[in-house]
């Protein structure tokens, strides 16, 4: 499955991160310059059941939250 995000930031260097629930990074799923609305999309099928974090990052704001994946 998948996870969607939507981001906004336009012109401005972000980038979106998941972690385990150990703090190890699981995958960077977008790092670069926004051009405006996003969206980005997150293949979890390749890990494991579990609850992950996400962490969306520019130099003005940080966006945390948590994903829980089912199987």
């Amino acid at each position: 499955g998948s996870v969607v995000f939507s981001v906004s930031a336009p012109g401005t260097h972000a980038s979106l991160k998941i972690y385990d629930v150990a703090g190890k990074l699981v995958e960077t799923v977008f790092e670069g310059t926004l051009d405006g609305t996003r969206m980005l999309t997150w293949d979890a099928s390749a890990v494991a059941a579990g609850v992950y974090f996400y962490y969306f990052v520019t130099p003005a704001h940080t966006a945390s939250g948590r994903v829980v994946i089912i199987r």
